[in-house]
């Protein structure tokens, strides 16, 4: 969301490349915008994250805000009226999808080797107790 995937990517394989760091000296946390919290999106998501980011997994990824835009590439989707086209999947989902398995949820990421943890972000107490009820993996945080 914040479209700066590339610029850090290539900051940090600037300084693996020429020794000064490696990857595991650092954390790199990304995360899931609104508009792919359709399950089918969820790993579709994270793999752009990670060609940007030019790294094999990330340490940390986040469920940014628990509202959903319309399913596709447009980040702000908007009607006519230039108001957001809001959807709804249901969070389990988003973190759990159960039924399909060639759609990947937040936990799959970390059983795919993706993402070492999962987390959540301007989600309320209510909500992640929900997800907590619901999940195998609990989330490593609430930003």
């Amino acid at each position: 969301m914040y479209e700066n995937e590339d610029e850090v990517g290539e900051a940090i394989r600037a300084k693996i490349d020429d020794g000064t760091i490696t990857r595991e000296d650092i954390w790199i946390t990304t995360k899931l915008w609104d508009n792919f919290h359709n399950p089918k999106d969820v790993k579709r998501a994270l793999d752009m994250s990670l060609k940007n980011l030019g790294v094999d997994y990330v340490d940390l990824y986040l469920v940014h805000w628990p509202i959903d835009y319309k399913d596709g590439d447009n980040m702000f989707p908007k009607d006519e009226n230039g108001k957001p086209i809001f959807a709804y999947h249901d969070k389990i989902d988003v973190w759990k999808f159960r039924h399909i398995k060639l759609f990947h949820a937040m936990e799959e990421l970390v059983d795919l080797g993706l993402s070492k943890t999962i987390g959540l972000s301007n989600f309320n107490k209510r909500q992640i107790e929900r997800i907590l009820a619901n999940c195998r993996i609990k989330p490593a945080n609430n930003q």
